[in-house]
């Protein structure tokens, strides 16, 4: 049996923790071992990694950047556990988990989910370019000391690993992120019971976005394009999921658009499925992705979307076909899409089933997991 440890910064209901736990989930587990072991809280995933039979190992990191004291935590687990492989996701859990790796002597993939290094990324999410420059510079120092493979979440993250880590080819693999279907499919009444918790009216038109409240998500874009139609759509709510820092301005912002009553702000949900079968199309005017497990779960359930133009979303969403693709910061162009979606009930239907059958056949767990198998069985092998 081969034996995985995985490290992540924390178990937070982000995409790539929602992605892992659907993999290990849906992976032969008479032929994979997994163990989850994090750093910091949240620990919201806990459960689900539970349910998938992997052991969590909370490693009690009490300050973000101190690798010296994680990666001596993580190493004392290796000794206990013995794996074949450690992996990791997030930049602290990928600079503690090579030092670990080394230290143990493993082999050490990580999991690239983010275009974080790109000067435009830093940008939209108002990092300190000079602190960036810093992490940039512990990342591939500590990639080379462990002789670090990689997993990119899609095109556009492996070409920047490339020119931004120094990431080898030879020693890059693109797996896409994965879905679980049973994870988006609503069980009979739920998304009735989510639209009567809301107090949404009868037959009200909903959008809804998925992810955390930063400037990098741009909720901001969404809220302003909502609020330019919310006069000539007056069934339309909007529901918007997740934690950040800017949740509290963002509910400001709507209550003084006068829209208090419109804008649902739900911190988080142990299952997404009931809110993706009761919304009528999803927002994701993003500035910084490495592929969105929002955007695939959506996509996987059915709705239409409409995303910004960021690459790895041109990667994947065909504009017109499988989505409808707007201008990054442009909540004008959002706004239009908005009322493209909401007159007409047969454009909403053909793009929700092409996104659906596009999803399903490139990115479910039945697509991607043999993909993961294939590599942790050559790894394996390459180090026994």
């Amino acid at each position: 049996m081969i034996h995985i440890v995985h490290l992540f910064t924390c178990l937070g209901r982000g995409g790539a923790e929602r992605a892992l736990a659907d993999i290990v989930a849906a992976m032969d587990r008479t032929r994979f071992r997994h163990t989850i072991c994090y750093l910091t809280p949240p620990h919201d995933l806990k459960s689900d990694f539970s349910l998938a039979g992997c052991e969590t190992v909370f490693l009690d990191v009490r300050k973000t950047r101190n690798w010296g004291e994680a990666a001596g935590k993580l190493v004392a687990q290796l000794e206990r556990l013995k794996p074949d492989l450690v992996q990791s996701a997030t930049s602290d859990a990928n600079i503690t988990a090579r030092l670990a790796a080394r230290r143990a002597g493993l082999p050490q993939l990580t999991w690239l989910v983010s275009m974080e290094f790109e000067p435009a990324a830093i940008r939209a999410a108002g990092w300190p370019p000079i602190r960036m420059e810093v992490r940039r510079y512990v990342e591939r120092w500590t990639a080379r000391r462990a002789e670090t493979r990689w997993v990119a979440c899609s095109g556009a993250v492996a070409r920047s690993a490339r020119s931004r880590l120094g990431a080898r080819p030879e020693r890059t693999e693109l797996i896409y992120n994965a879905v679980g279907l049973s994870s988006i499919q609503a069980a009979p009444g739920e998304s009735d019971a989510v639209r009567a918790q809301l107090g949404l009216p009868p037959g009200a038109f909903t959008y809804l976005m998925v992810g955390r409240m930063d400037s990098a998500k741009a909720h901001g874009i969404a809220l302003e394009a909502f609020a330019s139609v919310a006069d000539e759509q007056p069934d339309a709510h909007f529901i918007l999921i997740g934690r950040g820092t800017l949740r509290g301005s963002l509910i400001e912002r709507a209550a003084a658009a006068g829209l208090a009553e419109r804008t649902h702000f739900i911190e988080s949900v142990e299952k997404i499925a009931p809110y993706l079968t009761a919304a009528d199309a999803f927002l994701f005017p993003s500035l910084l992705e490495g592929l969105p497990v929002a955007v695939l779960e959506a996509m996987s359930a059915g709705l239409p979307v409409i995303v910004s133009d960021l690459e790895p979303h041109v990667e994947v969403v065909e504009d017109g076909r499988t989505g409808l693709i707007v201008p990054r910061g442009d909540s004008t162009s959002m706004a239009a899409k908005m009322r493209l979606l909401h007159a007409d009930a047969d454009l909403r239907y053909s793009i929700g089933t092409a996104a659906r059958d596009e999803a399903v056949a490139r990115f479910s767990t039945t697509a991607i997991v043999p993909r993961w198998e294939r590599l942790y069985e050559r790894l394996a092998g390459e180090n026994r």
